[in-house]
């Protein structure tokens, strides 16, 4: 997770993403012909009550699947990975996703969680689940 500081209408205030999200971030601002920050500032004033980092999130998913979802609160879930229970808290575009992609594999987003969760290493599920997302759409 990076925090970086951006200034928005004349503020300064901090954006914390993982770095795979900020990286398609500037790939987006290249293709539209603009910077991070702008755009960032663009996703500012559309994002209604939004965590500005969900909101950043989302934007960049909704980007690569091509689809335009009004940013959402996070939404929690329970799942028992491995035979323990977990909650795991993502915005509601990641969660229809994660359901796609599992349909897609022909298996459950629980098995799939578990999959991803093999790998995540100590780092925070919902971050790992998020990237695995914007993985699997960027290509």
């Amino acid at each position: 997770m990076d925090r970086r500081a951006v200034v928005i209408a004349g503020r300064k205030t901090g954006v914390s993403l993982e770095d795979d999200f900020w990286e398609a971030l500037g790939e987006i601002a290249t293709n539209k012909g603009t910077t991070r920050p702008a755009l960032i500032a663009n996703i500012d004033r559309e994002r209604g009550r939004a965590n500005l980092s969900s909101a950043v999130r989302q934007f960049v998913l909704a980007h690569y699947r091509k689809r335009r979802h009004p940013p959402s609160p996070i939404e929690k879930r329970s799942l028992t990975i491995a035979g323990r229970q977990t909650s795991v808290g993502m915005e509601d575009a990641f969660w229809s996703a994660l359901r796609e992609i599992a349909a897609t594999k022909r298996m459950s987003v629980t098995d799939l969680v578990a999959t991803i969760d093999k790998d995540h290493h100590h780092v925070n599920l919902s971050s790992v689940i998020r990237v695995f997302v914007l993985q699997h759409y960027r290509g």
